[in-house]
């Protein structure tokens, strides 16, 4: 994983419109409604997979003040790859019947483009290995049919691939983007928030006893039953690491 970028004067000003503009979509959510999953989950890649190419660098050897050109050019595809998904084309693509009705030519440049983009953007945020193990599981999907026994299977075309990774909620807008839309990134903006504001680390956070020990490991431990059954893991650990990083008021 590489080191975020320092940014300043008007780049990051760039980053800052493009973070709030994506928490006043989240929280206009609250008031107006969720929308349909595909178009939920490409607007909340919208906001959030550009800003990959603009805070984090495609090297070590990258500038760390700044980005460059290229980061821009990631930045404008990723965004055009979304405004397709969920604005330009959705109505389109939401009303076709999946793996059946052909794909336009643009499409599948957009889709192919699309998982180049994740790629991208997962390898820069996240590291190489998660990426090579990204692409190992695509190749097997393009050329598993070649393999022996039970490893093998009936075998994929490459535009049901580029299909099902793009423009359906089984790929890359799949569940984990959806459970981000909609509840994740809530609950990151209104820890951020409480941080920023100094409420989470008010004298009332003491009210609550600082684990120790097997307790503390308990805490961790027991949401991961938790999610098995309700998908939300994260009142658990945010007491666990708010307990953790905490100090004392002043006397």
């Amino acid at each position: 994983m590489l080191e975020k970028r320092s940014l300043s004067g008007w780049q990051w000003v760039l980053v800052g419109a493009v973070a709030v503009g994506c928490s006043l979509f989240h929280l206009s959510l609250g008031y107006f409604g969720i929308l349909e999953s595909l178009r939920m989950r490409a607007a909340h890649l919208l906001f959030l997979l550009p800003l990959a190419f603009l805070l984090y660098p495609a090297s070590k050897k990258s500038p760390s003040q700044r980005y460059t050109p290229a980061d821009l050019i990631w930045f404008g595809l990723s965004m055009f790859c979304c405004l397709y998904i969920a604005v330009f084309e959705y109505e389109r693509l939401v009303s076709r019947v999946i793996y059946i009705d052909p794909l336009t030519r643009m499409d599948l440049g957009v889709s192919l483009l699309m998982i180049l983009c994740t790629f991208e953007a997962t390898r820069r945020c996240v590291g190489l290995p998660l990426v090579i193990v990204a692409a190992i599981a695509l190749l097997y999907a393009l050329f598993g049919e070649r393999l022996p026994g039970a490893m093998g299977h009936t075998g994929f075309s490459l535009e049901w691939v580029i299909e099902h990774l793009a423009l359906t909620t089984e790929g890359i807008f799949g569940i984990p983007v959806g459970a981000s839309a909609t509840f994740v990134f809530l609950f990151v903006l209104f820890g951020n928030f409480l941080q920023s504001s100094g409420a989470g680390h008010s004298s009332s956070t003491w009210l609550m006893p600082r684990p120790e020990g097997p307790a503390a490991a308990l805490v961790l431990i027991a949401p991961v039953g938790y999610i098995s059954f309700w998908g939300v893991a994260l009142i658990g650990v945010v007491y666990f690491v708010q307990s953790r990083s905490a100090t004392p008021p002043p006397a």
